[in-house]
């Protein structure tokens, strides 16, 4: 094994030296402008929505939890003393609870200054403005005491975990695939907790003390994201000198630091260096920058307002290296891996020389921090060097008044169980039914048959078999334009035309060919107005819930059950499977 390589805090630098600037930030893509909508922040690092244009956003140093209502700054909802100054220590990160609805709970990871040499998540209650009813969830402080690499974002999973990464802290155990024993020190690690601050049941670790941890062998991360799409936890990673990265986290997985960071054919080390941990996995980075570019905050933009060219887009921020402050991504069509935008990336790491152009979706926002997704399907950044909140949107689009939300579901799908094909009888068209519901308190109108086919599709795919996907289309209502009201009900119909039943899996030759074909549907919002919906997925069965858990029908009696069949006790959300044979 190499020795390690220097910890340099590159990070470090810019917090002593990053100065301001009026300008919001210069787009890439023409259609998408930049707004300044909050200023006079101090050394910002990261924000959360808790309602339709409220959210609150921390100040490092200064401890001090900035309040925005209706995007105006008020009174601060908390004050912490906490450990900052030109170091990596301070207020550092924020969630909200996705109930928050109901119980109003944020967390807060912090440096308190009482206890320098450690970090604490706290959770609070939002009470009328102000964060109360302090309750600790975390203590992290096993190991030594160290100024850098502290970590600090925070997410909740789809299964309504909490995850929380924190850096090496300067160490070199074997959390960091160093020598000695594998000590539980909390460096290094993403933690996988019940909300209360307990190890989550299935974590994949295996080891004394290790039964609280998803992922490890971590240098340090600013930023941590689920795919709405697929549920998959990815997160940035600062490298020293060499080699930022941008991972998948699967779970058990081993980012590879200190022997290893960037693609591992690129370092004289290998996996067989690493720490082995029952559990443990190392992967290559999905994507990898050879000089520093110190990625922070990460976003998927899918369902937002910016439109549906940009629904597979995956964004990076970054502190304010040269070249792009905010980095955009395409996944493949298995959401596993990063499409490189141009030959000289198909490696997957940008060498000095490479065309990055295609990787450039904004510039000059001056240290970003976070970027986060509002009720409003806007882009949402904290820009640490400026001390500002700016939002990203397509040219002259307005965000709507508070309230104003939109919110259309998809509630039921009904197919047939059973399709029978013959010679007689060589094709067959099953009706389809997806119902549809407006759970927002805005009227929703859809003007033509064109613009439904648009708003509503059925995905219909062999899932046991080797048919082709059969053809489906929609059966347009006879009256337009259709008015949905706020909880107004439409079935939209659609005819599947079934023509092959084909397992070449089978095993008996009296048994008939079959295939079974599974189906999805799926709103598209956006085509309305232009305006997206405030659920950002509208495909998954049940919908993960809003930011915050926030139900945008005002008297909350609309329960989003899925889109699937029937299960147990009523709910919805089972897939729904059509059997086609055929003698």
């Amino acid at each position: 094994m190499t020795p390690p390589r220097l910890l340099a805090p590159v990070v470090l630098v810019l917090l002593l030296t990053l100065g301001s600037s009026a300008s919001a930030g210069v787009m890439t893509d023409p259609a998408l402008e930049t707004e300044v909508i909050v200023t006079g922040l101090v050394s910002p690092t990261a924000m959360a929505f808790y309602g339709d244009g409220d959210f609150l956003v921390l100040e490092k140093n200064s401890g001090r939890v900035r309040n925005v209502v209706n995007y105006v700054l008020q009174a601060d909802a908390l004050v912490l003393q906490v450990q900052g100054g030109n170091d990596e220590r301070g207020l550092l990160g924020i969630v909200v609870h996705p109930s928050f609805a109901q119980n109003q709970w944020v967390y807060l990871f912090f440096t308190p200054s009482s206890a320098p040499n450690s970090n604490r998540v706290v959770r609070y209650r939002l009470n009328g403005g102000s964060l109360t009813d302090a309750t600790n969830i975390l203590t992290l402080d096993g190991a030594p005491a160290s100024v850098i690499h502290q970590g600090g974002s925070m997410a909740f999973g789809p299964d309504g975990k909490l995850f929380i990464v924190v850096g090496d802290r300067g160490q070199n155990g074997g959390l960091q695939n160093g020598t000695g024993a594998t000590v539980a020190d909390d460096t290094s690690v993403i933690f996988r907790l019940n909300e209360g601050g307990s190890a989550a049941g299935g974590n994949p670790l295996s080891g004394t003390g290790l039964s609280k941890y998803f992922a490890y062998g971590i240098r340090n991360s600013f930023g941590i994201a689920f795919d709405p799409q697929t549920g998959a936890l990815w997160d940035t990673e600062n490298g020293p000198e060499n080699y930022d990265e941008l991972n998948r986290v699967d779970p058990g997985f081993n980012s590879g630091w200190l022997p290893l960071m960037g693609p591992d054919a690129r370092d004289s080390n290998s996996p067989a260096d690493l720490t082995s941990i029952t559990g443990g996995l190392y992967s290559d980075p999905e994507f990898s920058w050879f000089s520093s570019r110190a990625p922070t905050g990460l976003l998927f933009l899918h369902g937002s307002a910016l439109g549906t060219a940009y629904d597979d887009t995956l964004l990076v921020g970054h502190f304010g290296f040269a070249g792009s402050e905010i980095s955009q991504f395409q996944l493949n069509a298995s959401r596993t891996a990063i499409v490189p935008p141009h030959p000289t990336l198909s490696d997957l790491v940008a060498d000095p020389g490479d065309n990055v152009s295609g990787l450039a979706f904004g510039t000059d926002f001056g240290a970003v921090t976070d970027l986060k997704l509002g009720h409003d399907g806007r882009l949402y950044g904290v820009s640490y060097g400026r001390g500002e909140v700016f939002v990203i949107r397509r040219v002259g689009d307005v965000p709507p008044p508070p309230g104003n939300v939109r919110d259309l579901a998809v509630i039921g799908l009904k197919a047939p169980k059973r399709v029978k094909l013959s010679a007689k009888h060589p094709e067959r068209v099953g009706k389809v039914k997806v119902s549809i519901q407006n759970r927002g308190p805005e009227t929703e109108t859809i003007s033509s048959p064109a613009v439904l086919e648009e708003l509503v599709t059925l995905d219909v795919e062999s899932i046991v078999g080797d048919c082709p996907s059969p053809a489906v289309e929609l059966v347009p209502p006879k009256k337009f334009p259709i008015t949905l009201k706020s909880k107004k009900k439409l079935n939209v119909k659609f005819e599947v035309t079934f023509d092959c039943a084909n397992d070449p899996e089978k095993t008996s030759k009296k048994s008939p060919d079959h295939d079974d074909f599974g189906f999805e549907a799926a709103l598209h919002r956006e085509v309305l107005d232009d305006q997206a919906d405030t659920h950002l997925v509208d495909d998954m069965c049940p919908r993960p819930p809003l930011a915050g858990g926030v139900d945008p029908n005002p008297n909350g009696k609309i329960k989003d059950y899925g889109c699937g069949g029937k299960i147990a006790k009523k709910n919805l959300g089972a897939p729904v499977v059509t059997d086609v044979t055929e003698k």
